[in-house]
């Protein structure tokens, strides 16, 4: 039973029992993707050990494992990930998945996005239209690499156009629908949920748009009640051949919604 509830260190409260129960932190985008709902169960099965998790942005994820309310996170930061592998909070980070960043935009795309060359054009031709962009704005890995790609194109977003939702992904992409403005978007979150609006994608492709997922474990030494045991299956479980399977079994739309990613390079 996977259980979407905080976690607190040296609690259970999943009352799943000491010893074989793995509580993580994982990001936004692996739940509404349906990835979770597939791989949690199968490890589960595979294993005997219960997985508590609790859904937050990546930069909540991170946080948990500073404070050490978590044994391992699942996130897709690779800056803020390095900070705390440098400062021994994380060890052992290995990719398990990857997919991309779209931009994503009404139809009509009044800002000329589609025919841009590149995403830092893209978020450039949006800023000198004015349309609006909205932006989760939840230190969530999509908001850091949105973040990030404004610090590439020298543009700090003005208000009268940049709209902070605040919010997970899917409450942004509607928020841009109502707008009928622009977005940052995971291309799998983006893809499950395309039904409920208008917005198409409108820019995709490059190397600043590469999004990686990474497991990484909370460091014994930092938090000693850390389950490092069953962190460590679950890492070896997504790395297995069956785990890169399953990740490259989820898919909406008719596309592949992950792509497997072990043995490539980071």
């Amino acid at each position: 039973m996977l259980l979407l509830t905080a976690c607190r260190s040296g609690e259970d409260p999943a009352g799943l029992g000491p010893g074989r129960s793995l509580r993580i932190a994982t990001t936004t985008s692996l739940e509404a993707s349906g990835l979770l709902d597939v791989l949690l169960p199968a490890f589960q099965r595979h294993s005997g050990i219960s997985v508590h998790a609790v859904v937050v942005g990546t930069g909540q994820a991170l946080k948990f494992a500073e404070s050490g309310d978590c044994d391992a996170v699942l996130v897709h930061d690779r800056e803020g990930e390095e900070r705390l592998l440098s400062a021994g909070v994380l060890i052992e980070r290995r990719m398990f998945a990857r997919n991309d960043f779209v931009v994503v935009g009404p139809p009509e795309d009044p800002a000329g996005v589609r025919q841009s060359p590149s995403i830092i054009e893209a978020f450039r031709r949006v800023a000198e239209k004015g349309a609006f962009f909205i932006s989760r704005g939840d230190d969530s890995g999509t908001h850091r690499a949105e973040r990030r790609l404004w610090e590439k194109c020298g543009i700090r977003p003005a208000e009268a156009w940049y709209l902070s939702a605040g919010q997970g992904m899917i409450e942004t992409l509607l928020m841009a629908d109502e707008k009928r403005g622009y977005a940052l978007s995971d291309r799998s979150t983006f893809l499950r949920a395309k039904k409920r609006f208008e917005l198409e994608i409108l820019h995709q492709g490059g190397r600043e748009v590469r999004n990686e997922y990474a497991i990484l474990l909370v460091n014994p030494a930092r938090h000693p009640h850390a389950r490092h045991r069953e962190a460590h299956q679950l890492l070896e479980f997504l790395l297995s051949p069956e785990g890169q399977r399953l990740i490259g079994s989820v898919t909406a739309a008719g596309t592949r919604l992950f792509e497997p990613a072990v043995g490539e390079a980071p």
